[in-house]
C-alpha cells in the first residue's frame, strides 16, 4: 500500500491510503500509523477503501512531508559514490568492515511538493542526495538482521542536502559532518509499504528500483538500489547493535552512485557542473515511490559565532597566531 499525509479541515495532519489515484482518509496521524505497525497500517488501509469515500481533489492540496521522523540514521552503502567522493578515488579498508553512518537532524524536514530550500548561512556550495530511507516500526536493540526485517514500515525517497564547503571545513577537525548537513532533508512524497516493496527484491534480497536525479529537467544521475552494499535490514541491525531502533526512525541507503551528487560529479567529470544556484529545481525520482521536487532559494543570514579563545590556562604551548592574540598576551582570570 501507499500512505500520504494531509492537512485536514482543522490543519491537523491525517494519513491516507492512495487506491486508484485517490486519497482515502484514515482518521489517524502517519506517526500513529507507523507505532501501531505495519499489519494494523495494512488494516486500516483496507477498511478506508471498501468503507470511505475519497478526499475530494481540492481537500489537503497543500503537501505535507510522510511524517515527522524521530531520529536519522544516513549510510555510505553505494560504492561508486564512496569511491568518487573519497578524494583519492578508493575505498578505506574501513568501509568493507561493516556499514557507517551518521546521524542528522529530523527538526528541518521540508516537504518535495516544489518547496524552496534555502541556502544555509555561510555557504556557497548547496548540494543535493538522492537516496531512499527505509522508516521504522516497533523498538528494537541488537536484532539479528530477519527481525530488522520486521521492523519496516516501509520506504520513501530522501534527498540529503549538503553545504559541501561547510561539510569539509568541520570534517577537517575530525568530526562531523553537522552543519555541512543539518539545515534541510526531503522526505516523500509517500510511504510504500515494506510488503508491497518487497516485491523488488533480486535473489540475494536487494531491492531493484531506479534512482534517477535531474536539476533544472537535465538528467545528472542514474543508478539502482541494487548496488548497495549491504540490505536496509542490515542497516537496521547495525544501527541497533548496542543501541536501538524506534518506532519513526528513518535509516538512509546513503547517496546512490553515478551522479547521486554534484560533489561526484564534480570530482571524476572533465566538464564538471557547477554548484546549485538559487533558482535551481531539483528532483529526485525512484521506481515505485514517485518523485520530490524542491527549489534551492536565497543565502540566508544568521549571527556569527566567532573564532576559538586560547585556552585560560594552558597545560601546553599556545599557537598564539592561530588564535589571532599577540605573542606574549596573557589574560587576567575573571570571575562572573
Amino acid at each position: 500500500m501507499r500512505f500520504v499525509q494531509f492537512a485536514d479541515a482543522h490543519g491537523d495532519p491525517e494519513a491516507a491510503v492512495v487506491h486508484n489515484g485517490a486519497r482515502y482518509p484514515l482518521g489517524v496521524p502517519m506517526r500513529q500509523l507507523i507505532d501501531d505497525g505495519l499489519n494494523s497500517a495494512l488494516c486500516r488501509g483496507e477498511h478506508a477503501i471498501a468503507e470511505s469515500a475519497p478526499l475530494a481533489s481540492d481537500v489537503g492540496g497543500g503537501a505535507l512531508i510522510p511524517f515527522q521522523p524521530s531520529s536519522f540514521r544516513d549510510f555510505m552503502t553505494f560504492y561508486e559514490h564512496t569511491c568518487g567522493t573519497s578524494g583519492t578515488g578508493v575505498v578505506s579498508a574501513e568501509w568493507y568492515e561493516q556499514p557507517v553512518f551518521y546521524f542528522s537532524n529530523t527538526s528541518t524536514c521540508v516537504p518535495g511538493d516544489g518547496s524552496m530550500v534555502a541556502y544555509p548561512p555561510g555557504s556557497e556550495q548547496l548540494d543535493f542526495e538522492a537516496e531512499v530511507a527505509a522508516v521504522i516500526t516497533g523498538r528494537g536493540t541488537d536484532l539479528t538482521v530477519a527481525e530488522a526485517a520486521r521492523h519496516v514500515f516501509g520506504y520513501t525517497i530522501l534527498n540529503d542536502w549538503s553545504a559541501r564547503d561547510t561539510q569539509l571545513r568541520e570534517m577537517r577537525v575530525g568530526l562531523g559532518p553537522a552543519k555541512g548537513k543539518d539545515f534541510a532533508t526531503t522526505i516523500g512524497p509517500c510511504i510504500v509499504t515494506a510488503d508491497e516493496y518487497g516485491s523488488r527484491r533480486t535473489s540475494d534480497g536487494r531491492l531493484d528500483a531506479d534512482v534517477r536525479a535531474y536539476v533544472n529537467g537535465h538528467l545528472l544521475g542514474a543508478d539502482n538500489l541494487v548496488n548497495m552494499s549491504w540490505r536496509f535490514e542490515e542497516l537496521i541491525a547495525h544501527a541497533s547493535r548496542g543501541s536501538a531502533v524506534d518506532s519513526g526512525d528513518i535509516i538512509g541507503s546513503g547517496t546512490a552512485g553515478n551522479g547521486g551528487c554534484l560533489l561526484e560529479l564534480r570530482s571524476n567529470h572533465p566538464d564538471p557542473p557547477p554548484y546549485l544556484s538559487p533558482g535551481d529545481e531539483v528532483r529526485i525520482e525512484v521506481d515505485g515511490l514517485g518523485s520530490i521536487t524542491n527549489v534551492v532559494g536565497y543565502p540566508t543570514k544568521a549571527p556569527k559565532v566567532g573564532r576559538a579563545r586560547p585556552p585560560l590556562r594552558p597545560r601546553h604551548a599556545v599557537d598564539t597566531a592561530l588564535f589571532g592574540v599577540p605573542a606574549g598576551h596573557t589574560y587576567s582570570e575573571g570571575r562572573m
